[in-house]
């Protein structure tokens, strides 16, 4: 009867400890999937699911950091849907969010796994990529430029297309912080504009060697 008694004790010490341990490991599986929907939440733009402006800054932190230390610099472009202002004045905010959506998935869909696309705010984004060829850049914005531009948006008060202008530039080792060169990359994609926008400008090949365009 003792030995019996003791096989029934250890048995339900064992169930007890078995479900203590299922219950833990539910507990920790649970809580990563909490802590990785908020770290989702506090990163991508829920409209277009790009990273968002927070995200990008803390990125852009990091690669101007790593720059300083191995004077390699990231490509940064700016990108501004044209006329954006007119296609939500014309066609409503519901066809502009489907605008930023369709416009963003395109270009998701022509860059590397390794570039970073983030909204910077509105119409507005940043394209972040390392460890590309000088001719990486003008090739991928051709790219972009192109089928941005082949996208066709067909609402009740009639079809349309958009486009985008693109800005880039490099960081520098006399730059202090990461702000700088993006200002060089808006004053890149300001340039664009004053093109008449559906263009790309790189700021180093096309203003800084062509001070006039400034």
């Amino acid at each position: 009867i003792k030995t019996v008694m003791i096989s029934i004790i250890s048995l339900m010490v064992l169930v007890f400890t078995v479900d203590i341990v299922v219950i833990l490991l539910s507990y920790l599986r649970r809580t990563h999937q909490i802590r990785e929907f908020i770290e989702k939440e506090t990163r991508q733009d829920n409209l277009t699911g790009t990273f968002n402006r927070k995200s990008g800054e803390e990125f852009l932190s990091t690669l101007f950091h790593q720059f300083q230390e191995s004077g390699q610099s990231p490509l940064i472009m700016m990108l501004d849907l044209d006329n954006f202002k007119k296609t939500n004045d014309t066609y409503g905010h519901d066809v502009g969010d489907e605008v930023l959506r369709r416009t963003t998935q395109e270009i998701l869909g022509r860059i590397r796994s390794a570039d970073k696309l983030f909204r910077w705010g509105g119409e507005e984004f940043v394209l972040l990529f390392n460890g590309a060829d000088k001719d990486y850049d003008s090739t991928l914005a051709t790219k972009i430029l192109t089928c941005v531009n082949r996208l066709q948006f067909k609402t009740d008060k009639g079809s349309f297309h958009t486009s985008v202008s693109i800005g880039s530039a490099l960081f520098r080792t006399t730059d202090t912080s990461w702000h700088q060169a993006l200002k060089r990359a808006d004053m890149a994609l300001y340039h664009s504009k004053g093109k008449g926008r559906n263009y790309y400008t790189n700021y180093d090949n096309d203003i800084e060697l062509n001070p006039s365009l400034e």
